[in-house]
C-alpha cells in the first residue's frame, strides 16, 4: 500500500504540474493573441478590430473578435455615373466607386487556444483553431451567391521554444450570382448549373479549388519559411454581341466584350469572357527586419505558375470560334533580397511563354532590380499600402502635399534606383523593353516650389522600346495564321507602328526612347519640354 500511495501521489503531482502548466502558458497566449489577431487582420484589410469575449479555461479557452470590412461593389446596371469629357483616370475610377454600393461586413472570429505542454495531442505551448463564425452585412442575393462557399480557416501552433506554426485553408468554393431572366427568353440553360432552370441566361461564375498557405516563424521572430500552393481558379463573365443588341439607340456599347445589360436579348445571344489561373505556388526563406516590417525582408524566393489566361468565347449561335486574348504559361521565377546596413534591394528573375491574340511567343523573359531602398523611410510606404487595403474611398488615406513631400524626401535620401527588363523572342529575334528610374535627395527647408518641380528635379527615368522588323514579321505571320477572319486589313503591324508617332524607323528595327531628367522630356532625342 505504501507504493501503491507513493505512486498514486507522483500521479497527483504529475497531473498538477500538468495542468498547472497548462494554465501558466494559456495565460501567457492570452497576453499576446489578441495583439497578433489585430496585426494579422489588418494586413488583410480590415478597418477595424473589436477583441470580444476571452473565456479561460484550465486547458482549453475561447476567444472572441469582430472584423469589420468595407466592401465596394460595381454600379448596378443602369447606375453607371456619367463620366465628364477630359476627366483623368483617377476621376473615372472614384465616380465608379462612388456610384458603386457600399457594404460594411462584420465578420466574427472564434479562436480555440487549446493549452500545453501537450496541445491538441502534441507537444506544444498552443493550439489556436481560428474560424470564422459568421457575418453580418449580406444582403440576401450575396447570401445565394455565396451558398456554395466556405470560409477560410487557420490552425496556429505556438511551440515550446515560442516558434510558430500557421496552417491557413482557403476551401473550394463556387460563386454564382443570381441571373435576371428577361421575360419570354427561351435559351438554354449556358451556365452548365443542373439547378437553373431552361432559359435562365449565363450571370457570370467564379470557382475555385483549395488553396493553402504554410507559415513557420522562429523562436527568434525572425527567420520564417512560407509555402503557398493554390491549383488556380476560373472566372466566368457575360459579354454582349453586337448583333443580338436588341436597343439600337442605348449607349451601353455592342460587339464583343460590350457587358451584357438585363435588358438585352436571350441568353443564345450572350458569350462569355473566361480568365483563368492554375498551379500557382511560391516558397519563400526570409528574415524580418522587425516583426511588424513585413514589406522588405531579405531573403530568397521562387514561384511557378502554370498558366493565368483570357478567353473569349463567342456566343453559340454565332459560329465563331474561341479567342485567346492572352495566356501566360510556364512560368517560373525567383528573386533575391539582400539588406546592408538600413539599405534594402532585391533582384528578380522570370521566364515562361506567352501568347496574345491567339498569337504565340517562344519566349517571355524578365529581370528586375531595386537599390538603395532605406527600409525605415518605406516604413511609412508600407503604412500607407496597408491604410490603401482598408479603405473603400482613397481619398480618406491619401496623404496632402505637405505629408507626401516628407515621405518622398525621406525615400529619395538614399538615391534608390529600379530597373525593368523585358525580352520577348519569336524565332532568332527578340523584342525588348527596358525601364530604369533613379531619385536623387530632393530639397528640404523652406518650400517655394510646387511638390511636383521639386519631384522632377529629384527624378531621372527612361523608356526604351526595341521592335526588330524581323520579330515584327515573324509576329504578323503568326497572327496571320492564328487569325485568318482578321487577315485583310489595309493597315497591318508594320503600318500602324509606321504611323504611331512615338516610334521612329532606324537600322532594320522600330524603336522608342523617352527620358525624363531635371533638364526635360525627351522623346527619341527630340525636347518635348
Amino acid at each position: 500500500m505504501g507504493k501503491l500511495g507513493a505512486v498514486a501521489g507522483g500521479v497527483v503531482v504529475l497531473g498538477a504540474v500538468y495542468a498547472g502548466s497548462g494554465w501558466w502558458l494559456g495565460q501567457k497566449v492570452e497576453r499576446v493573441l489578441p495583439a497578433e489577431t489585430v496585426k494579422v487582420a489588418e494586413r488583410l484589410g480590415a478597418r477595424d478590430i473589436k477583441p470580444g469575449a476571452y473565456e479561460r479555461g484550465l486547458f482549453q479557452s475561447r476567444a472572441t473578435s469582430v472584423l469589420t470590412l468595407d466592401v465596394s461593389l460595381p454600379p448596378e446596371p443602369g447606375q453607371e455615373p456619367e463620366i465628364e469629357p477630359g476627366a483623368s483616370v483617377q476621376d473615372q475610377i472614384l465616380k465608379g466607386m462612388e456610384a458603386g454600393r457600399k457594404l460594411t461586413l462584420q465578420v466574427h472570429l472564434v479562436q480555440t487556444v487549446k493549452h500545453g505542454p501537450l496541445a491538441g495531442g502534441r507537444p506544444a505551448a498552443a493550439v489556436i483553431e481560428t474560424r470564422v463564425d459568421h457575418v453580418d452585412g449580406l444582403d440576401a442575393d450575396m447570401r445565394r451567391a455565396l451558398a456554395k462557399t466556405q470560409a477560410p480557416w487557420a490552425d496556429t501552433v505556438v511551440g515550446l521554444d515560442g516558434s510558430v506554426h500557421t496552417h491557413a485553408v482557403l476551401p473550394a468554393g463556387e460563386i454564382v450570382p443570381s441571373p435576371e431572366t428577361k421575360a419570354g427568353a427561351a435559351a438554354p440553360n449556358e451556365a452548365g448549373d443542373d439547378d437553373a432552370p431552361a432559359g435562365t441566361p449565363f450571370a457570370g461564375r467564379l470557382s475555385w479549388q483549395e488553396g493553402v498557405i504554410d507559415v513557420r516563424t522562429a523562436a527568434n521572430r525572425r527567420d520564417q519559411d512560407i509555402v503557398m500552393s493554390w491549383p488556380g481558379g476560373t472566372m466566368e463573365v457575360p459579354v454582349g454581341d453586337g448583333p443580338a443588341d436588341d436597343d439600337e439607340n442605348d449607349d451601353e456599347g455592342t460587339g464583343p466584350g460590350a457587358a451584357r445589360q438585363p435588358h438585352d436579348g436571350p441568353a443564345s445571344s450572350t458569350g462569355r469572357m473566361t480568365l483563368t489561373l492554375n498551379g500557382l505556388s511560391a516558397q519563400v526563406k526570409q528574415q524580418l527586419i522587425d516583426p511588424d516590417l513585413w514589406l522588405f525582408a531579405p531573403g530568397r524566393y521562387t514561384m511557378q505558375l502554370d498558366d493565368w489566361s483570357m478567353k473569349l468565347t463567342p456566343p453559340q449561335a454565332s459560329g465563331g470560334k474561341d479567342r485567346v486574348i492572352f495566356r501566360l504559361s510556364e512560368l517560373q521565377g525567383q528573386g533575391e533580397g539582400t539588406l546592408g546596413g538600413r539599405l534594402f534591394s532585391q533582384v528578380d528573375h522570370a521566364e515562361g511563354k506567352l501568347m496574345v491574340m491567339n498569337t504565340p511567343l517562344d519566349s517571355l523573359v524578365m529581370d528586375s532590380k531595386m537599390a538603395s531602398l532605406d527600409v525605415d523611410a518605406m516604413r511609412p510606404v508600407q503604412d500607407l499600402l496597408q491604410a490603401l487595403g482598408r479603405t473603400d474611398d482613397p481619398r480618406k488615406v491619401l496623404p496632402d502635399e505637405a505629408h507626401t513631400r516628407t515621405l518622398l524626401q525621406g525615400v529619395a535620401a538614399a538615391s534608390p534606383d529600379v530597373k525593368f527588363d523585358l525580352a520577348a523572342a519569336a524565332g532568332s529575334e527578340s523584342a525588348t523593353l527596358g525601364m530604369s528610374a533613379r531619385m536623387t535627395p530632393m530639397r528640404t527647408g523652406p518650400q517655394q516650389r510646387p511638390l511636383v518641380a521639386d519631384l522632377m528635379q529629384s527624378l531621372t527615368a527612361r523608356a526604351t522600346v526595341t521592335l526588330p522588323k524581323a520579330w515584327v514579321d515573324r509576329m504578323q505571320e503568326r497572327f496571320n495564321a492564328n487569325n485568318p477572319d482578321m487577315v485583310g486589313h489595309d493597315c497591318d503591324f508594320a503600318c500602324t507602328l509606321g504611323r504611331t508617332p512615338v516610334f521612329q524607323y532606324t537600322g532594320n528595327a522600330w524603336t522608342l526612347d523617352a527620358s525624363l531628367s531635371g533638364s526635360g522630356v525627351y522623346l527619341n532625342g527630340q525636347r518635348l519640354f
